[in-house]
């Protein structure tokens, strides 16, 4: 009974009852802390700053290097393509003259091969010819062209084969000037049909000539003259 007596007297304690010296020396380190944490806070801003304007320096260097390696791929691209153009006309260039040349070489070839009745004209030629009456032809070739003479042997062979009467052997007409192709010849106005047929038979083997009337007079018949091939 006297101790809890005793409890009951004793004065409580309270939060606030500490010695001044402590309360200054937990002002002294509560103010440093709230200095090292202003100062913390003021060097986080800084360094945010900081580290936010070097990434920006760096995200713009990046930027300006990615458009400038799009501008090099665009002029790249513009070049090669220009290029590639210029290649192509240059290859069309070529082409065409390549062309030109061959054109011009089977130009040359042909006018230097002698002339032939393939048999595709052969075949026409007597074709066409058995569809007329039968009449007298002569063929004839320049003298002294060898040429002439062969295309002229030919001729006079289908003539034969399609049931024409043909002079024996080449005539050799001799011409007051140059002469050229094939001219169909007569000297009898009588005969002109017969003459005009004769240049449908040749055309019909795909053979151009030339009618003339009474350029050798001596002869009474068509005369078919291979002349200098043109």
């Amino acid at each position: 009974m006297t101790t809890m007596a005793k409890m009951e007297t004793k004065p409580m304690t309270s939060i606030w009852d500490i010695s001044l010296e402590t309360a200054n020396r937990m002002y002294f380190w509560a103010s440093l802390a709230a200095i090292g944490l202003g100062a913390i806070t003021v060097l986080s801003a800084v360094l945010t700053f900081w580290a936010s304007g070097v990434i920006s320096k760096h995200n713009d260097q990046a930027i300006n290097s990615a458009r400038a390696t799009a501008e090099q791929s665009r002029e790249s691209a513009n070049r090669l393509e220009a290029e590639t153009e210029g290649l192509k006309n240059k290859n069309l260039q070529l082409a065409i003259r390549l062309e030109e040349e061959r054109t011009a070489r089977l130009k040359l070839e042909d006018k230097l091969a002698p002339r032939r009745l393939s048999s595709d004209q052969h075949r026409a030629l007597v074709q066409y010819l058995q569809r007329l009456q039968p009449f007298d032809i002569a063929v004839g070739s320049i003298s002294g062209d060898v040429e002439a003479m062969g295309f002229a042997e030919q001729l006079r062979s289908a003539i034969k084969e399609a049931g024409f009467k043909v002079f024996d052997g080449i005539d050799q007409p001799v011409f007051s000037g140059r002469a050229y192709g094939v001219i169909v010849d007569i000297s009898d106005s009588n005969i002109e049909a017969q003459g005009a047929d004769t240049v449908r038979a040749l055309a019909a083997a795909g053979i151009k000539s030339e009618f003339r009337l009474n350029m050798l007079p001596t002869h009474r018949s068509i005369q078919i003259i291979i002349a200098t091939k043109p």
